[in-house]
């Protein structure tokens, strides 16, 4: 095996770079991954369009499928065989603040302040031919998964945590503002818990790929007041639960207001520009909603959406929309920002 590998940087403004760094080598809890592909998250668009301004260059990437090449001392070969197809869940916390111990990792204190003094260039590391992971970050795929499944444990996941903290019941309206990757995951997940779900989003061909993937209705939120549909459609309650999945602000506000008495209010996105919401302490006080928020992937929910795409309770197929090789990367990164395009990923080998 080389001890070089090649990586995807983000270099500057709307620019990515294939660059030659040292391929890292497991330490002690380690296993090494070698990195079959890697989607590319609004989080990694929003770098290389710059509207998140973080030093570059940076090897990005944490929606990744891969398979287990090396191990590092103390792991078990047994318990991690190698050519094992694992997600990853790239998401470090300390085990030691409050928040971790008491079963928030996901909130850690010190979120993804690792040691990355193996890498040359600096970053989650997906977009790397190979990446070192500890043994508690690595879930088992299925052998034949196709890597284009595999690929969405992990915004899976972030949504499974967004569900949960839904906490929908049976026969529940459940409302989902936006017609996105993350919004029409969400739109399958709720299905599967046994709700009425209905998308509200302006476009039509996401609309009528919400209806294929399970939703109830779908309504446009132009074409008429989507309070006043979703009052409409509900009696004049409102829905149960609401998961706001866009970064506009003014629809944060929408949701508030769809929401019926003893609701629960997601909100899933982070807001691009993040501007404040009016929020009535009268109808908090008289209506009892709880208004929450949901981010990163938890332990629980990255395990919950691996077992739904091994089982096939999920088939995100529709969401993706094709791949690029790694000498490509620069085309990958400019479909990703397209708005007709749902996920797109890198190969890596």
């Amino acid at each position: 095996m080389s001890e070089k590998m090649k990586v995807v940087a983000i270099t500057g403004d709307h620019e990515v770079s294939v660059k030659e760094v040292r391929r890292p080598v497991p330490e002690k809890n380690q296993v090494l991954v070698h990195v079959r592909a890697c989607a590319l998250c609004t989080w990694e668009q929003r770098m290389f369009t710059r509207d998140s301004k973080v030093p570059l260059p940076f090897v990005g990437g944490h929606e990744l499928v891969g398979e287990i090449c090396a191990l590092g001392e103390g792991v078990d070969e047994k318990a991690y065989p190698l050519g094992s197809r694992v997600a990853v869940r790239l998401v470090h916390e300390c085990g030691e603040c409050y928040f971790c111990r008491v079963g928030h990792p996901e909130l850690c204190a010190h979120l993804n302040d690792v040691d990355m003094s193996q890498m040359d260039i600096p970053g989650t590391g997906g977009m790397s031919e190979y990446l070192n992971v500890g043994v508690s970050q690595v879930y088992f795929l299925n052998q034949d998964m196709p890597d284009q499944t595999a690929v969405f444990a992990e915004p899976l996941a972030c949504v499974l945590n967004s569900i949960e903290k839904g906490r929908i019941e049976i026969s529940d309206d459940v409302v989902v503002i936006g017609g996105g990757i993350m919004g029409l995951l969400h739109v399958m997940a709720a299905k599967l818990c046994g709700a009425r779900v209905i998308l509200s989003e302006p476009d039509q061909s996401r609309r009528e790929l919400a209806l294929e993937l399970g939703a109830d209705m779908a309504i446009d939120p132009l074409a008429a007041d989507p309070v006043d549909e979703i009052k409409r459609i509900t009696g004049g309650r409102g829905a149960e639960v609401v998961f706001n999945t866009t970064p506009v602000s003014a629809v944060a506000g929408q949701a508030l207001k769809m929401a019926a008495p003893m609701g629960r209010v997601v909100m899933y996105s982070s807001q691009h520009p993040d501007k404040p919401v009016e929020v009535s302490p009268g109808w908090l006080h008289s209506a009892n909603p709880v208004i929450t928020g949901a981010v990163n992937p938890s332990v629980r929910s990255f395990l919950h959406a691996v077992q739904l795409l091994n089982k096939g309770l999920i088939d995100p197929a529709k969401l993706f929309s094709g791949e690029f090789g790694l000498d490509d990367a620069q085309k990958a990164f400019e479909a990703a920002i397209r708005p007709d395009t749902f996920r797109i990923a890198i190969r890596m080998v």
